[in-house]
């Protein structure tokens, strides 16, 4: 008979929890369909963004998206911002085509500046939207989408915080159906 050490029985212990989340998530995945996407408006505005698409059940995903903005093109104007939002979607139809209305959160921390109006600081918001899936062919829709809600918005410059309404999320995804 193998002895093993108390080491190796708490690794063992503390690996189990985590394998069994991993199984629970997996499990949950519609029929592996995932989607890769990028926001046209915000690469035309110089900020490009990428985000993923996962079905979780017939009617519904779960994304993640980012969108970032290094630049500064002069002095009296730059545009620099790192932005992450999760959204869950319902899909009234299935999951990645037509109708669907969602429920998401942004997080974004930015420092932009439009001739002599500057703005830097953090937000984090909280919204409800609706977007449609014009599906191109197999592999390829165009979704056009909007969001509204509520924002915290951290003023570095001028020491404040403040609750407003916002636009949470607005674009037109080109969105890539990987399976």
């Amino acid at each position: 008979m193998k002895h093993t050490s108390l080491n190796q029985r708490m690794m063992i212990t503390r690996k189990t929890p985590l394998l069994a989340f991993i199984l629970c998530i997996s499990s949950n995945i519609y029929a592996q369909r995932i989607a890769v996407s990028t926001n046209l408006v915000e690469i035309a505005s110089l900020s490009p963004s990428v985000g993923i698409d996962v079905a979780t059940g017939f009617h519904s995903t779960i994304s993640f998206n980012t969108s970032f903005a290094p630049w500064k093109i002069s002095k009296q104007f730059y545009n620099k911002h790192i932005s992450l939002d999760l959204e869950y979607k319902y899909w009234f139809q299935q999951a990645l085509y037509a109708h669907y209305i969602s429920i998401n959160s942004i997080a974004s921390s930015y420092h932009i500046k439009l001739c002599k109006k500057e703005l830097k600081g953090q937000l984090i918001g909280l919204g409800l939207g609706y977007g449609y899936s014009f599906v191109i062919n197999k592999h390829f829709n165009i979704i056009p989408h909007i969001a509204f809600g509520v924002g915290i918005l951290s003023d570095s410059m001028k020491s404040k915080t403040e609750i407003n309404p916002i636009i949470t999320n607005i674009g037109i995804n080109l969105q890539y159906i990987i399976r």
